[in-house]
């Protein structure tokens, strides 16, 4: 008896010893081809490049094992609690507690998410904690501006990470039980005692981290009104930073937010260990009712009071648009007021008849329309957008257009069209941004170039 438990035992050690060596053999020759890969590259770049490939790599491995052993150790965890959870269901039915292979799972999974992880968090940890300050703080958070570029996205790229890694805990956790029951049972589960079991505490629990983890998450969001755009000019600019809306209602709402995540998630767990689990999703359901309640509320603010005088409500934070604007591309202008008397002189025009003939009187959307008529007669083209710039043309500072010529996708085109003649678009035709032709029509310095 006790010699065939023994060799049992060595059957499964084997089983174990030959899977865990090929998981490795074949996670060395992963890494092989993807690192050779990409040290080629680099050195086809130059050779002075390899010594920062060879410190980016380090790193790597430093991230995934520190990945590996993280994931590895709650894996384990989690299949240790699983484990003893089972263990009541094998005693009920009067059965022995057969070997469950959580070293090999917890590796395995260790493994393959720390290669993702490695790839995903290296650069973002590498600029987080080699970050350097800004010494510039911005208004709303007074957090300096370096925060944003070098932290800001490592703290994020680990809650997604860690959301993840949980969400497949959770999915982990229930296919185990259902597996086993599967295997093991053919009485079906007793609700009753699975109620009672750590089964139910640990989809709590895990799901209580998920909620946590989305209430950091929540924080950081409302960091991003600080970088998103909050208005458009008429003349398509678009200015970023916070607005009026992010700063009145989005800061505070997201804020909020996290805190009623946790509330609900709390609320949650205390109506699964009374056993109303219907009452308990209920909890959960608040969360995403708040969101949809909370863009209400921008929507509405947004439409009946921002736009109604959005200059003189985004004042103040255009002003804050064009003051850091002006710090980031180092701008120092003096601003002047001008003071002008109203009276114009034929002196005054002399003196400024450059200026003058360069004043723009075509808007973007006047000459895009005025190109389409002017294309109308060559088949497949159009134009889509347009710069403005000064040029020297036949000797004379000019304000002009440039419109380069594209194709129109959406048009039913021949084989014989789209194949050998109207392949591409190219070319771009330049326009006077202030005066006309002989036909009063948009003047055209240049049809294609």
């Amino acid at each position: 008896m006790q010699l065939f438990k023994w060799r049992s035992l060595m059957k499964k050690v084997k089983k174990r010893v030959i899977f865990v060596t090929l998981f490795i053999i074949a996670f060395a020759i992963y890494s092989y081809i993807n690192v050779r890969g990409e040290y080629l590259q680099i050195l086809g770049i130059g050779s002075k490049y390899v010594e920062i490939f060879k410190h980016n790599l380090m790193q790597r491995i430093y991230v995934f094992l520190i990945s590996f052993a993280i994931i590895y150790l709650l894996t384990y965890i989690t299949t240790a609690f699983i484990k003893k959870g089972l263990r009541k269901f094998f005693e009920e039915d009067k059965k022995e507690m057969p070997k469950l292979p959580n070293k090999s799972i917890s590796f395995a999974f260790a493994t393959i998410a720390g290669i993702l992880f490695s790839n995903i968090i290296t650069e973002k940890a590498i600029l987080a904690f080699n970050h350097t300050p800004f010494w510039e703080t911005e208004p709303v958070f007074n957090l300096d501006i370096g925060y944003y570029i070098f932290q800001k996205p490592f703290i994020e790229a680990v809650l997604y990470s860690f959301i993840v890694v949980m969400a497949v805990m959770c999915v982990y956790i229930i296919f185990y039980y259902v597996i086993c029951f599967h295997k093991f049972f053919n009485q079906g589960i007793n609700m009753e005692t699975l109620k009672t079991n750590t089964f139910i505490k640990q989809i709590v629990a895990t799901i209580f981290f998920i909620l946590l983890a989305l209430a950091a998450l929540s924080i950081l969001m409302v960091q991003d009104i600080v970088l998103g755009k909050f208005t458009q000019t008429g003349n398509g600019t678009t200015l970023y930073g916070a607005g009026f809306i992010d700063v009145t209602i989005k800061k505070w709402g997201y804020i909020i937010f996290s805190a009623f995540i946790v509330i609900c998630g709390i609320r949650a767990i205390r109506k699964c260990k009374k056993g109303e689990f219907r009452k308990a999703c209920y909890k959960i359901l608040e969360i995403p009712i708040y969101l949809v309640v909370l863009f209400g509320v921008i929507l509405i603010a947004d439409v009946t009071y921002v736009n109604n005088n959005e200059l003189d409500k985004q004042k103040q934070y255009i002003s804050k648009n064009v003051e850091f604007t002006k710090k980031a591309y180092d701008i120092d202008i003096d601003e002047i007021d001008l003071q002008s008397t109203g009276t114009i002189t034929a002196d005054d025009i002399k003196e400024n008849s450059e200026v003058i003939e360069n004043i723009n009187i075509f808007n973007k959307t006047r000459v895009l329309s005025h190109l389409e008529e002017y294309q109308t007669n060559l088949g497949y083209y159009t134009y889509n957008s347009t710069g403005i710039g000064l040029y020297n043309i036949d000797g004379k500072s000019s304000l002009v257009y440039v419109s380069p010529r594209e194709i129109k996708s959406n048009e039913t085109r021949t084989y014989s069209n789209k194949t050998y003649e109207y392949t591409h678009g190219y070319g771009a035709i330049i326009t006077s941004a202030s005066t006309t032709n002989e036909n009063r029509d948009i003047k055209v310095f240049t049809k294609f170039i």
